[in-house]
C-alpha cells in the first residue's frame, strides 16, 4: 500500500497507517495544533496534494492547499512567522517553485505565507529543504539545495539572502529533519 506509515522504532510495530494516498515523496513532523510538540505529520504526494495527520493517524485534511502542481520532493518544517510554533512548512514541487505555508489543523486554516520561483529546473530535481537559523539574526532561514550546484538561503519572508556555489550537484539525497 502507498501512504504514510508511522512505526515505533523500539519494536518495529506499526502505530498507524494513513491510508492509500498514492506515492508519497515528502514527509515532515510539524506542530499543527500549536501545543508546542511536533507530533503531527504533513505528507506531500505525487499528485501535489498535502495530507495532514494527527499523532494518532486521524486525517485533518487532504488536498491542494494552493495552486496546481506536481509531486513534492521535500518538506522543511520550522517557525517562519515568529509565533513560537514549528507549524510552518516549506515544500518543493515540480514547477521550480518553493511554497511556504503556515500550517493548521484545517485546510482552510493553512495559508500560503509566500512562494519563491527558483527558475529553470533548479527545484524540479531538488530533494533538500531545511528551516534553521543560520545567521543568528531574529527569524529562521530556508536553505534549499539545488541541481544547479548552488545552495540558496532565503529569509523567513521568502527573499533571497545569498547563494553559494558548491561546485557540485546538491539537489539529491536528503538532509534530514529531526524534531526537537
Amino acid at each position: 500500500n502507498y501512504g504514510p506509515y508511522v512505526i515505533n522504532a523500539s519494536n518495529d510495530a506499526i502505530l498507524w497507517y494513513g491510508g492509500d494516498i498514492g506515492n508519497t515523496y515528502a514527509m515532515g513532523m510539524v506542530d499543527l495544533d500549536r501545543d508546542g510538540i511536533r507530533d503531527e505529520v504533513v505528507v506531500g504526494d505525487s499528485d501535489g496534494d498535502i495530507h495532514a495527520y494527527d499523532n494518532d493517524g486521524t486525517n485533518f485534511y487532504s488536498g491542494k492547499v494552493v495552486g496546481d502542481y506536481g509531486y513534492f520532493y521535500d518538506i522543511g518544517v520550522g517557525d517562519l512567522d515568529g509565533d513560537g510554533y514549528e507549524n510552518d512548512f516549506v515544500v518543493s514541487d515540480y514547477t521550480d517553485v518553493i511554497y511556504a505555508y503556515n500550517g493548521s489543523t484545517t485546510m482552510g486554516g493553512t495559508t500560503l505565507l509566500w512562494s519563491y520561483n527558483m527558475g529553470d529546473d533548479k527545484v524540479r530535481t531538488n530533494a533538500n529543504i531545511l528551516i534553521a537559523d543560520v545567521d543568528d539574526a531574529p527569524g529562521s532561514e530556508v536553505i534549499v539545495g539545488s541541481t544547479d550546484n548552488y545552495l540558496y538561503v532565503l529569509n523567513s519572508t521568502g527573499s533571497l539572502i545569498w547563494k553559494f556555489d558548491a561546485l557540485a550537484d546538491i539537489g539529491y539525497g536528503s538532509w534530514g529533519d529531526t524534531p526537537a
